[in-house]
């Protein structure tokens, strides 16, 4: 997308907004809507039950931290299709540092109340189930 920063190239791709924009919109029913249509027209598929109850789950306490850390201005790209369409990130959060440098953080969203780490790169869920490591996943 010649001549769009990064932040605009994000926000026709997934929703994207900063941080209080989307805390305001992230219970209505029709932001859920419009984001099962992304989902499906970034070529992810349809997302199930199971996806969107994590993304109920998930996403207002996200916002809702990031709001009382004083981050509402952080622009944040939910189920953000990394370069290449093979991947995605449950939130990409974009903003400047202190000195003005552009600042990226990769935030992968869990359901899991614990789990018991098996090797470095996978983890045991407290529902017996196998999977990748959260760090794992980012790194990779």
């Amino acid at each position: 997308m010649p001549g769009l920063s990064l932040v605009e190239a994000a926000a026709d791709l997934e929703e994207s907004g900063r941080a209080g924009e989307l805390t305001a919109r992230v219970g209505d029913p029709a932001f859920l809507r419009e984001c099962k249509v992304r989902y499906t027209a970034a070529g992810f598929g349809v997302p199930g039950e199971a996806e969107v109850r994590s993304w109920r789950n998930s996403w207002p306490p996200l916002l809702r931290a990031m709001v009382r850390a004083g981050l509402s201005d952080l622009w944040v790209s939910l189920e953000y299709g990394t370069p290449g369409g093979g991947r995605r990130l449950d939130a990409l959060l974009v903003g400047a540092g202190p000195d003005g440098a552009l600042g990226l953080v990769v935030v992968e969203l869990k359901q899991w109340q614990t789990c018991r780490v098996l090797d470095a790169e996978r983890v045991m869920r407290t529902d017996r189930v196998v999977t990748a490591h959260p760090v794992f996943q980012v790194a990779a």
